[in-house]
């Protein structure tokens, strides 16, 4: 069982990295719309570099309203990385 002063040290430690998580997401969302960036201003939806695979397509969504909340509608786009296997979906409203 911790003490208060440890417990008030992993209070700390939580906090800063959970705020060190938030600063990483921001900047991977930054680096998805620059590479997003590239895709429409070179009118792409694949790009083969020495590294990866990029595939890019926009993708609309619609939801359907209920009582308690009103319809939205959502624009993202879906950027693939081949070759590392990950998939980042970035949202714009």
């Amino acid at each position: 069982m911790y003490h208060k002063k440890e417990l008030e040290n992993k209070v700390q430690e939580l906090r800063s990295l959970k705020a060190m998580k938030e600063e990483l997401e921001n900047e991977l969302k930054a680096v998805e719309h620059e590479i997003i960036s590239y895709m429409t201003e070179n009118d792409l939806d694949t790009e083969i570099t020495d590294m990866a695979k990029i595939t890019y397509k926009p993708q609309s969504r619609m939801a359907i309203a209920t009582i308690n909340r009103p319809l939205s509608c959502e624009r993202s786009h879906l950027v693939k990385l081949g070759g590392s296997q990950k998939e980042s979906e970035v949202k714009r409203k």
